[in-house]
């Protein structure tokens, strides 16, 4: 090969260096900007089941929920209570 040619090679190797770095950054970036769409999506939605959540424990229906649930479960502990007081009056006899 003249050296002629093995300039022409060497230039082309070096535009082919430079076009393969600038491939890699550009996809280095293309990632971030995907990860930070992805980071951002996410936040969102966290966000908007935040707000959810909120309103949810704001409203009559959450409250006559929690109110149900307590009177439940009183009434489980009160029966448990009078059976236990059932069977240690029978045990005292």
């Amino acid at each position: 090969m003249t050296n002629i040619q093995q300039e022409k090679v060497a230039k082309m190797e070096r535009k082919l260096a430079a076009v393969i770095a600038a491939h890699k950054t550009i996809k280095a970036k293309l990632m971030t900007s995907k990860e930070k769409a992805i980071e951002e999506k996410s936040l969102a939605v966290t966000e908007a089941k935040l707000q959810a959540l909120i309103e949810y424990k704001a409203s009559k229906v959450f409250e006559v929920e929690i109110a149900k649930g307590s009177t439940f479960i009183f009434t489980i502990d009160f029966d448990l209570y009078k059976a236990r007081v059932a069977d240690f009056s029978q045990e005292s006899m």
